[in-house]
């Protein structure tokens, strides 16, 4: 089975050969896997940084934007260049860790469609993350599960995998964070499995998520779900 690693970065410099390395590093010999980033029109030195890394591995391929587009573009567009049967997404941060993706190919060979790194299931949690994100975060999945019948316990988590058929045929995830809520409402006749993810507050560069701004995004999704499969969508969940 093939794995693409797939992560949208946006303004990275600080990190992002580290993200790469540590990625190379710990799936190294364990998967048969390429890595995709989609430098998300980066102004820095992102860009710089991936072209020289290129040179060093072969099976790291770099799709750009010409202009930063958002983190729902950023996995579209990964999404339709990805070469995998299966397609993990995370963070080009490091804020979750990539030796679970292995786990997670488990579960996929075990049967589930969808695996999702989850901080809100036995073994899960959060590292060095502001204690007033933490509330934010608990509660808006509490709120989001309960309003639209998500069975799964981190509706946000941003690491994941998928069966590459599971998100060939996505509609519109608009550009935001948001994406992953408009993701799952999408994901139709899907069986989802979730492992304890850790996840880590990052130590370099800068965080893209505005937690502010992001809210009434929420509510509005929360007001106006999406309908489109909604009704026929049947979820089994496993936990880890």
């Amino acid at each position: 089975m093939k794995v693409t690693v797939l992560a949208p970065a946006y303004n990275e410099e600080a990190v992002i050969e580290k993200f790469v390395r540590t990625v190379m590093d710990q799936l190294g010999g364990l998967l048969s896997f390429d890595m995709l980033i989609v430098n998300d029109g980066s102004s820095d030195r992102t860009g710089e940084i991936l072209l020289r890394l290129q040179q060093e591995y072969n099976n790291l391929a770099v799709v750009t934007h010409p202009v930063n587009q958002g983190l729902g573009a950023g996995l579209k567009t990964g999404f339709s260049h990805a070469k995998g049967d299966v397609v993990v997404t995370l963070d080009a941060d490091l804020s979750q860790s990539p030796s679970l993706i292995p786990k997670m190919i488990e579960e996929i060979n075990m049967g589930a469609d969808v695996v999702i790194g989850s901080r809100y299931i036995q073994g899960g949690g959060m590292k060095g993350v502001p204690r007033w994100r933490m509330i934010i975060s608990r509660l808006g999945n509490w709120l989001i599960r309960n309003s639209l019948d998500i069975r799964v316990k981190d509706c946000t988590s941003g690491l994941r995998a998928y069966r590459r058929g599971a998100v060939q045929d996505l509609g519109e995830i608009g550009s935001g964070f948001e994406v992953q809520l408009k993701i799952l409402q999408q994901l139709v006749q899907v069986r989802f499995a979730e492992i304890p993810l850790n996840l880590v507050n990052r130590t370099a560069g800068e965080s893209k998520m505005r937690y502010f701004s992001l809210v009434p995004r929420y509510l509005f999704l929360l007001a106006f779900p999406c309908k489109k499969n909604r009704k026929k969508t049947k979820t089994f969940v496993f936990e880890g």
